[in-house]
């Protein structure tokens, strides 16, 4: 029974549509209108569908890649992470190019060999003395002057100064010395009552003070001869009583002291007399000493009697006696003699030249 209502129910609506369709078809052919522009169709739900799909394919595709990009490198960083980083060497920073610096010559030391040395405020017996050294003390050689003839020394108490090089066992070790670079400069010093002036090959007439200090020329030569004529020169006493000789005698081998009296007029008489020569005889101012100058034991000494001298001067407080002697050096050099004092090797009488030059014939000025 439903089956037959439903067949009939679509026959009906068959024959309902054929109908309309009918009705429509007619009207269209009476009315006839101008025919209208028609629009294009608008593109079927089946042809958008696709095309919208196929877009969100692309972009799932590139989001799926740059998913994929980030992965390999989230990945990747997780590795390098995992992997332990190479620890890169520490560049060797080559040192600094050393400066050299000035190459310093080796120590050079020497020792005294005379009995005595002075020691100078600079390379010369012109500057003032400024100590004395013994034989054996031992110095450090810092320089040297031009001809190698005088050092500049440190001394055992540490104090500097310049020596004769000739007194010291230095020899040839000089030519290793450094040269010095300045010199101080060269004292004047002006002649005066109390002061010895002497001949000496260093040239001309030299002058120096009672202690040896401040050896140099002395300018005007005429101070030393007027020194030696005072007195004759010191051949008389200051009250001109007494006076001295050196003379021949009998003969020519040798040469003896002879004293006058002028007081009683009693004229020359020998005082000295020996086989050897004595010379250069010089009298005290008082008339009571005489000095002379003998070489009866080999080398050039001095003697001393009553009424006596020896190529001496007496100083002008008749205290002390300057004279030349090679004894010890083996050179002639200027000693002084004080005959009130206890006689002592180096101390009295003492060699106050103390060079290498060869001194002679001192005076003492008044």
């Amino acid at each position: 029974m439903a089956t037959k209502r439903i067949g009939s129910l679509s026959c009906k609506i068959i024959t309902s549509l054929t109908l309309l369709v009918a009705i429509l078809g007619a009207s269209a052919c009476a009315s006839a209108p101008e025919p209208t522009p028609t629009r294009p169709p608008a593109p079927a739900t089946e042809d958008v569908a696709p095309a919208l799909t196929q877009a969100a394919a692309l972009a799932a595709q590139a989001a799926a890649k740059v998913t994929e990009a980030a992965g390999r490198s989230t990945a990747e960083a997780a590795t390098r992470a995992a992997q332990p980083t190479a620890t890169l060497a520490p560049t060797a920073t080559p040192p600094p190019t050393p400066i050299p610096s000035p190459t310093q010559p080796p120590t050079v030391s020497c020792r005294v060999t005379s009995d005595t040395l002075n020691v100078r405020g600079g390379p010369g017996t012109i500057y003032p003395k400024q100590a004395e050294l013994r034989q054996g003390d031992r110095l450090t050689v810092l320089e040297r002057d031009a001809d190698g003839k005088w050092l500049r020394v440190r001394t055992p108490d540490g104090n500097e100064g310049w020596v004769a090089a000739e007194l010291t066992d230095l020899g040839s070790a000089v030519a290793g010395v450094p040269l010095a670079m300045t010199i101080p400069p060269t004292p004047r010093i002006v002649a005066r009552a109390g002061m010895i002036a002497f001949k000496s090959t260093r040239g001309g007439i030299w002058i120096m003070n009672a202690d040896g200090g401040n050896q140099q020329p002395l300018a005007n030569q005429s101070i030393y001869y007027n020194a030696l004529r005072q007195g004759g020169p010191e051949y008389c006493a200051r009250n001109g009583l007494y006076c001295v000789k050196a003379d021949w005698g009998d003969g020519c081998n040798n040469m003896d002291i002879y004293v006058e009296d002028r007081e009683y007029g009693t004229g020359w008489h020998k005082i000295v007399s020996n086989s050897k020569l004595d010379w250069d005889p010089r009298i005290h101012p008082d008339g009571w000493w005489v000095v002379f100058v003998t070489n009866r034991n080999g080398n050039d000494e001095l003697f001393l009697i009553n009424r006596q001298a020896g190529e001496p001067s007496w100083s002008p407080d008749g205290k002390r006696i300057a004279f030349f002697s090679n004894r010890v050096t083996g050179r002639r050099q200027i000693w002084v003699l004080d005959p009130n004092a206890p006689l002592k090797d180096n101390v009295n009488p003492r060699n106050i030249s103390n060079n290498p030059y060869v001194d002679y014939e001192p005076v003492w000025l008044k």
